[in-house]
């Protein structure tokens, strides 16, 4: 079983690389064709070769040397081949500094998206184009002349694995990735003839949206009466799918709700 202490430490360390600019391993960082333009668009990817369904973590960056008056978003990346979820869209550029190759630059991010690539083969991750108004120099007053450039970012390609068919079991949800499941209800005692929520949750670092509810294989007269849905990602990369399942007993006594299991692929195992 793997030990918390490291897993902690490698997701510090990872986090600890994207902060000093350093793609992390198996990813990758796109730079700028040279250090005297006025500013361009950086494509982040967390890794470069997946597995058929597995999460991507694709961000785009604003970066300059200058001062950005205005940016006209022209076009946002399309990600065919890949099903697509925002983590986050910019509605305001938040500027930090960060260094490349001696260059001091301002660093805002544009975009970030959860892909996950629909089958396997080469899939290009296609450019973000902004047009942006730059301030490249100050005269004595603190004022400058504006200068407007149309950039794209650099496209960049994975390569996606299909998925081992030889050891799937008959049960296998689609999902990929590293998962948790739990199911609870709110109250032990519930009216005779009455709905109660069963609430079971997905939650983990992949596509939770594509999880089904398995079968439930519920004692007799505990009746289904309807079943909801929520599903949601969020700006860590991780998500969630959870199932809310009003039951009915018919009966007095006590039920024993069985335990819910999922079946994924865990592509770090």
């Amino acid at each position: 079983e793997e030990d918390p202490f490291f897993r902690d430490a490698d997701d510090l360390f990872s986090q600890l690389l994207k902060r000093r600019g350093v793609p992390t391993p198996g990813g990758t960082r796109t730079q700028p064709v040279n250090q005297d333009e006025a500013f361009f668009i950086q494509l982040d990817v967390d890794r470069t070769e997946v597995f058929e369904g597995e999460q991507i973590t694709a961000t785009y960056y604003l970066m300059t040397p200058y001062q950005v008056r205005d940016i006209d978003t022209l076009k946002y990346p399309s990600l065919k081949g890949f099903w697509k979820e925002d983590i986050e869209i910019a509605t305001r550029l938040n500027f930090q500094r960060e260094v490349i190759n001696g260059v001091a630059y301002n660093k805002a991010l544009l975009a970030s998206y959860a892909l996950f690539p629909l089958k396997a083969g080469k899939i290009t991750i296609d450019p973000y184009k902004a047009r942006c108004t730059i301030v490249t120099q100050m005269n004595m007053m603190g004022m400058g002349q504006p200068y407007q450039y149309t950039k794209s970012s650099k496209p960049v390609t994975v390569t996606v694995k299909p998925l081992p068919k030889d050891s799937q079991p008959q049960d296998f949800s689609g999902a990929v990735g590293q998962f948790a499941v739990s199911s609870r209800v709110e109250n032990s005692r519930v009216p005779l003839n009455q709905p109660f929520a069963l609430k079971v949750r997905i939650e983990g670092r992949g596509n939770a949206k594509v999880i089904e509810l398995p079968p439930l294989q519920l004692p007799a007269d505990l009746e289904t009466y309807d079943t909801k849905t929520e599903s949601k990602f969020n700006r860590d990369g991780t998500s969630f799918k959870e199932f809310e399942i009003f039951l009915i007993p018919r009966r007095q006594g006590s039920f024993t709700i069985p335990a819910v299991s999922i079946s994924s692929f865990d592509p770090e195992k």
